[in-house]
């Protein structure tokens, strides 16, 4: 609009250039033109203004002057002698100005009568053209300029510009609004084009505007609109089904009449039948009300087209939705519905389809391909009422519904059931009503037997689906057999050994008491059920609370007639947080009822929680989430408080706990950023730090304190407030003890620390942290006689004075185990502060991390030195020490100056791994000494147990942090290495320290041991896991990955023998997971190149080789194998199915275990080796030792060996055992 330019006015006549001559000759004129010069001015102006200010006026002026323009130059019919000229015309015309000259043609022009006769020769000679591309376009008007398109593709769009132009004059002819045209006129043209819509499917615009033609014509009903379907149809059915829009379904709808008209048997026809049978799979005709209506007005047109369509609906059962099985139902139905009787197509859907349909669900493998099936079957069972269909389905369902639900086989009764229960009651209308009558009788036969069924599942479903069936015909049932089905339901049923059972009664029952007919009897029988509410499952016990709160609803059934109050208080007040909430919502009208004043609902929740305070305070916590408004528990909260600072409130200790914790709930539950947590403004004006701290003094248990400081974090108005309360709080994070394993403590801990930090009081935290830790390593260093670790050079000098103080005061600590608890709270701390995001930076970024660190890095040496010492240690010091170098590390990186520079984590690894390696070497290298050492008369029988329990705590946590660690980066590829010598000497430790134990007979109960073994299972698995990174990583690594995988081998058989096969059933499934890593790592000196040995040698014989020998001598004899045995011959079955490499290398394993035999006079285990390679490995058809050129040598070396030994009489015990080894080997290399 910027460079738009006003056309110039249109040239004057004659005589408007003559009266405008004689103007401007006056003299008169003459005198005012400086005056009339002068407003043309400001008329110009001020127009200006108005067309700056009016741009979007502007803009609709422009087009709306732009159209008329257009329409001006529309040229007038009557300039137009012969129709021939009219369409040359029209064709440089645009669409809305050929509308207009269409349209302004008078009735009694002659151009009426020729113009749908030219108008079709035209559209002969241009589709014929268009057909033969080389052929130029007839009648078409000059290029204004050249074309650089090829001349075929010019041709083509010549032709079809034409033609829009035509079958645009050929539609404003057909819409004329005085219908001057007879339709028998029109036909001709509109046919031309409909017949040759196939030759314009690149022009979607001139497709679409001959199709609304054609539907338009079929619509009105106009003679020959059966000429018009044919291209048509199938162009609007194909556009639907792309385009997925309704109202491209609408527009089909408005056609359907039009498929009747088609020759489903004519092969031409193939192509709209897959078109059609497309559209039964269309989201968008499954789910519109007309698309279904299409869809089951084309499945009665063609007994082959329906068999096609019901087989795709078939096939789409097992994968179909919810909503498209139901809709497949209502489809059938329609169908099924309007055809006539006795008629082909019907037999089709109701003995074939439907039979099948019924036959399969009875036969489902899954309970999802019955639930589908049954959705179809339901269009047909809500129709019962329908004339037919019940005499239908009982003549269908009746033949096999008994006999199925007296089948062998349990699905299949299932099945039976829940088809049962949804077409229940089968009657037919054309049998009499005794026949009927024993038809229902039979019916509540097999319902009542399905009851006691065997399976749990069928039992569970009878008795849902029986209460529904007598909540929705209890008319019809007899009325003998309502009571005997109730009291079988209540009295037994809500006994099952099975939880869905018990469950299914109570749902059951809560369907059936909406039937008011059953009240009568229900107010009876429910009083015996209310002893469920105790039952030992919690699904039990929640769909009991629901029976309850729909009784609760109920205005003829009483709640406290099935259950009394005392018991729900008690599930109130100690049951999960699922049954709880429900009891809340039960119980709210009694304790804190909106019907009465809020003073008297205060008071009634007060009681509550004096008679209960555990219930009172889960009643609190889920009144808000149940109904209750924020106002009103705001004043609860008010009138508690003012309760809680009475001096003479008249509660004793576990109700004014229970009262503050309850406080604390409400106050959590309102605070927040919505609409509640204003409702607490009144509530803070109560609320100072003087009666914060009577409630401190008030309460006694640590649930209560922490509630306490809860609600000065939530209501204290200002910092300077609460800085009031830092004595207490620090009090509360320097003595507390026992954290690690104290959940409560844990929160108590949590809640002082968030109110110092909110007092911006961090820094005074740490540093009683700080010197909290410096303390207990100078009480450890003062017990031991060593001199405690120097703090770091950056220390500030606040932390010096702290030091000094705590040096002379000296504190008297009892016992190790004291200090041991004291070192282990605050480490705790100190890894809870890094746990979190930003008292994590707080710490790292203090003035006392750095001493922290070091005094963290003192205690964990101590704690692995001294782990002997402790009867259970808390490995905190140990878990913060590692969480603290890795959030260090993180904080470093953006810091280092080179890659290769050592970080925190590091520097942490070489230092632990140092302290714990020289323990565990210590303790291998001198095992009998030491270990009995262990066990000193100073402690108590089970010391062993729980020194080996705490080795195994300690290890799996660096193990753990190695693993977790290494995926992040932190802990480098070379480390890797260390900690796998680490690994090994530790599995060596637990193998011996299990034996010794045995051996020792000492105090390894079930409860410890298995603790340990949980604890090792897991340690286990990070050992194997680190075992595959070492061998996936490292190309130097297969003298460690070969000595830990024969140590972590030797632990499953060594668990078996010295601690039972119950001890061994917790690791055979973390070893048997990782069985292939472990073969890689027998035949890692075989199958890495740089190794260049002959064979594996070995020490001594590994525990594993030694048992697998023993197991392949004795398990001929034995029914039940050990569990290290199936786990062999798991492993024998990866090694066959892989490659024959692996094979080969871990083969030379067990051959120089054989050697190994030999040598130290072993010859069973000789025998039982040789026999395991022979047969296991090598035996049973796995074929040449082609391939195997290890293990062949190997065997030959191994024959002459044995035979040698034979010779020089040396072996003569030995004597049967050597030549049965040697006779296996003989029968491997001969058959090779």
């Amino acid at each position: 609009m910027k460079n738009f330019k006003p056309p110039p006015p249109p040239p004057l006549s004659f005589r408007q250039r003559q009266n405008s001559a004689s103007l401007y000759s006056n003299p008169q004129y003459s005198s005012h033109t400086h005056t009339q010069k002068q407003k043309k001015r400001k008329e110009k102006k001020r127009k200006e203004k108005q067309k700056m200010k009016k741009k979007s006026s502007k803009r609709r002026s422009a087009t709306t002057s732009s159209s008329s323009g257009a329409a001006a130059s529309v040229p007038s019919a009557t300039t137009f002698a012969t129709t021939d000229e009219l369409l040359s015309a029209a064709l440089s015309l645009p669409s809305s100005s050929l509308k207009t000259l269409i349209h302004s043609i008078p009735f009694t022009s002659d151009l009426f009568p020729s113009l749908p006769t030219s108008l079709h020769s035209r559209l002969v000679a241009s589709i014929s053209s268009l057909q033969d591309p080389s052929a130029s376009p007839p009648h078409s008007p000059p290029p204004a300029s050249p074309s650089v398109s090829p001349p075929s593709k010019r041709s083509r769009l010549d032709h079809l510009s034409l033609l829009k132009t035509y079958a645009s004059i050929a539609y404003f002819c057909f819409s004329h609004p005085e219908k001057p045209f007879a339709p028998d006129e029109l036909l001709p043209c509109v046919q031309c084009l409909h017949d040759s819509l196939v030759l314009f499917e690149s022009e979607e615009t001139l497709i679409l505007q001959v199709a609304s033609l054609c539907e338009d014509w079929w619509k009105e009903k106009l003679p020959g609109r059966e000429l018009l379907i044919s291209q048509s149809l199938p162009y609007f059915l194909s556009r639907s089904v792309t385009a997925g829009r309704r109202a491209e379904v609408r527009r089909v709808f408005a056609l359907r009449e039009a498929f009747a008209l088609f020759d489903y048997e004519d092969e031409s026809i193939e192509d709209f039948k897959l078109l059609l049978l497309r559209c039964f799979i269309c989201p968008v005709y499954v789910k519109s009300d007309e698309g279904r209506k299409i869809l089951a007005f084309v499945l009665g047109l063609n007994e082959k087209l329906a068999k096609d369509a019901l087989s795709l609906i078939r096939s789409q059962i097992p994968i179909g939705k919810k909503s498209v099985l139901v809709a497949y139902g209502e489809i059938l139905f329609r169908v099924w519905k309007g055809i006539e009787k006795e008629s082909i197509m019907k037999e089709e859907i109701e003995d074939r389809f439907l039979l099948g349909l019924i036959e399969g669900a009875i036969l489902a493998r899954s309970k999802g391909l019955n639930a589908n099936i049954r959705r179809i079957l339901g269009a047909f069972v809500e129709q019962r009422t329908t004339s037919g269909v019940e005499k239908l389905l009982c003549r269908l369902v009746e033949p096999v519904l008994f006999r199925s639900l007296q089948a062998a086989n349990s699905e299949v009764r299932l099945n039976t059931l829940h088809l049962f229960l949804d077409i229940f009651p089968i009657l037919d209308p054309d049998s009499t009503r005794e026949e009927n009558d024993n038809l229902l009788e039979k019916q509540l036969y097999f319902l009542e037997k399905l009851l006691s069924d065997d399976a749990p599942e069928i039992r569970a479903v009878s008795v849902e689906g029986l209460c529904k069936i007598l909540r929705l015909f209890w008319e019809i049932i007899p009325t003998s057999n309502i009571p005997k089905f109730l009291t079988k339901v209540i009295d037994e049923m809500s006994f099952d050994v099975c939880n869905e059972v018990r469950v299914s009664v109570l749902n059951g029952v809560r369907y059936l008491i909406e039937n008011p007919l059953s009240h009568e009897i229900m107010r009876v029988l429910l009083s015996r059920i209310g002893r469920v509410v105790t039952d030992s499952a919690l699904s039990v016990r929640a769909a009991a609370i629901d029976l309850l709160l729909a009784v609760c609803d109920n205005r003829f059934l009483q709640y406290n007639k099935i259950v009394d109050l005392e018991t729900l208080v008690s599930l109130l007040g100690g049951d999960h947080t699922r049954v709880a909430q429900k009891i809340t919502k039960l119980l709210l009208p009694t304790y804190f009822p909106t019907k009465l004043p809020l003073k008297d609902a205060c008071v009634r929740c007060i009681s509550l929680i004096k008679r209960s305070p555990p219930a009172g305070v889960r009643f609190c916590e889920f009144s808000l989430l149940e109904g209750s408004s924020a106002n009103s528990l705001a004043e609860l909260v008010r009138v508690s408080l003012l309760l809680a600072f009475s001096p003479n409130k008249g509660l004793d200790q576990d109700q004014t706990d229970g009262l503050v914790i309850a406080i604390d709930k409400i106050i959590n539950s309102l605070s927040g950023d919505g609409e509640d947590s204003s409702a607490l403004n009144p509530v803070r004006k109560l609320i100072t730090v003087e009666k914060i701290k009577v409630l401190i003094d008030a309460v006694s248990s640590d649930q209560a304190r922490e509630a306490v400081l809860n609600i000065a974090s939530s209501l204290l108005s200002s910092t300077g407030s609460s800085n009031g309360l830092r004595d207490v709080c620090m009090e509360i994070i320097l003595s507390e003890v026992g954290l690690s394993e104290n959940l409560e403590k844990q929160r108590l801990v949590v809640a002082a620390r968030k109110l110092i930090f909110s007092c911006g009081l961090s820094e005074l935290m740490l540093e009683g942290l700080a010197s909290a830790l410096g303390s207990s390593v100078r009480a450890f260093s003062d017990k031991s006689g060593e001199d405690p670790a120097s703090p770091v050079s950056s220390t500030p000098k606040v932390k010096k004075k702290h030091a000094k103080k705590a040096k002379s005061s000296k504190p008297v600590i009892s016992s190790t185990s004291e200090l041991a608890a004291n070192a282990a709270a605050a480490s705790w701390q100190v890894k809870d502060l890094l746990m979190n995001e930003e008292t994590k930076e707080a710490l790292l970024n203090s003035l006392f991390s750095d001493k922290i660190y070091s005094y963290l890095k003192a205690l964990a040496e101590v704690f692995i030195e001294k782990c002997f010492e402790f009867e259970n240690l808390d490995v905190s010091p140990v878990l913060a020490y590692l969480t603290y170098a890795k959030y260090a590390s993180l904080q470093e990186d953006n810091n280092r100056s080179s890659p290769d520079q050592p970080t925190t984590v590091d520097n942490m690894l070489e230092h632990i791994l140092n302290c714990i390696g020289q323990l565990l070497e210590k303790l291998v290298s001198d095992e009998p000494s030491t270990l009995k050492r262990g066990r000193s008369t100073e402690t108590n029988e089970g010391s062993e147990v729980n020194s080996t329990h705490n080795i195994v705590k300690i290890s799996t946590a660096i193990l753990k942090f190695v693993l977790d660690n290494t995926t992040t980066g932190l802990v480098k590829p070379e480390k890797l290495l260390r900690c796998l010598e680490f690994a090994s000497t530790y599995t060596k430790y637990m193998n011996l320290a299990i034996k010794s134990a045995d051996q020792s007979n000492s105090t390894f109960d079930l409860d410890t041991s298995k603790e340990t073994l949980v604890l090792l299972r897991s340690s286990y698995t990070y050992m194997a896991k680190l075992l595959h990174l070492v061998i996936t990583t490292l190309d130097d690594s297969s003298e460690d990955a070969f000595h830990i995988t024969n140590s972590l081998l030797d632990l499953v058989p060594c668990v078996e023998t010295h601690l039972g096969a119950r001890h061994a059933s917790l690791l055979i499934p973390v070893a048997k997971q990782w069985l292939p890593v472990f073969i890689l790592g027998l035949g890692s000196k075989k199958l890495i190149p740089s190794v260049n040995e002959t064979s594996p040698k070995l020490v001594n014989i590994p525990l594993w080789l030694s048992t697998l020998s023993k197991f392949s001598e004795e398990s001929e004899n034995e029914e039940n194998i050990s569990f290290f045995e199936k786990l062999i011959e798991n492993l024998a079955i990866l090694l066959k199915k892989g490659s024959p490499k692996i094979l080969d290398a871990v083969g030379s394993v067990l051959l120089a275990g054989i050697e190994m035999g030999l040598e130290k006079g072993h010859y069973v285990l000789v025998e039982g080796l040789s026999r395991f390679v022979c047969s296991k490995l090598l035996g049973s058809g796995y074929g040449a030792l082609d391939n195997l050129e290890l293990l062949r040598g190997y065997m030959q070396e191994l024959l002459i060996a044995i035979e040698n030994c034979l010779g020089d009489g040396e072996c003569e015990e030995g004597r049967e055992q050597l030549e049965n080894a040697m006779g296996s080997i003989k029968t491997v290399l001969l058959s090779a």
